[in-house]
Formats: C-alpha cells, structure tokens, sequence
C-alpha cells in the first residue's frame, strides 16, 4: 500500500486521506468492522486536534497550508488494539440513526445516577 507522507515531515506524519486508508487496510480482517472516513468524514472531526480509533484518542497535527496529518505509527497502535478485540460478529447491532424513525422519550427514574 502506497501512504503519502506529509511534505517537511519527516517523522511519521501521513495525510488524513493515507490514514483513513490505511485503518480500512489494518482492520479489514478484525472481529469489529471499520469503514473508510474515520479522519476525514462526519462524525470524526480532525481539525479539533484528535480522532477517537476505536478505544484509542489518535492526535491530528496542522502540518500548514490548511493540510492535516497524522502520525502512521499511532494508526498502526490504534489497528492493533481493535484487532485485539474479540466478538462473534453474529450479535451486533446497527445503532441509529435511522431516518424518520420515532425516538420514544426515555424513561426517567429519579433514583438512577446518570452517568
């Protein structure tokens, strides 16, 4: 797989685009399924400074000229720990959104903490 590197950096920084594919590379074969645009689409927000991978914060650096990168070898430790995660894919479920769907109002119980 060829990643792009971000210019006048030469420690490890590659391109939000070389990162989203690459965690679509690295995860392909996990229990838990990945999809493309964990950098680069809603609800990842890169321009904040961070992208959650997976139970891992994964930090975004402004490299200049509006261009962000980050670094491959926390992409890679982020891959690693979701693929060490374990599941039978037969018991997942596809939370919401849906559209037009009715979100009932949730229950309240004065004696439950929120947490």
């Amino acid at each position: 797989m060829a990643e792009c590197v971000v210019p006048d950096h030469a420690d490890g920084l590659i391109t939000l685009d070389a990162a989203d594919a690459l965690w679509v590379g690295l995860t392909a074969g996990g229990a838990v399924p990945t999809a493309s645009g964990a950098f680069t689409r809603s609800p990842a927000r890169a321009r904040t400074g961070y992208v959650l991978l997976g139970s891992r914060v994964v930090a975004t650096v402004e490299t200049g000229g509006g261009r962000w990168g980050v670094a491959e070898r926390e992409v890679r430790r982020a891959a690693a720990d979701l693929n060490a995660v374990e599941m039978d894919r037969r018991k997942l479920v596809r939370v919401g959104p849906f559209r037009g769907a009715q979100v009932p109002e949730p229950e309240r119980d004065e004696d439950t903490p929120l947490r």
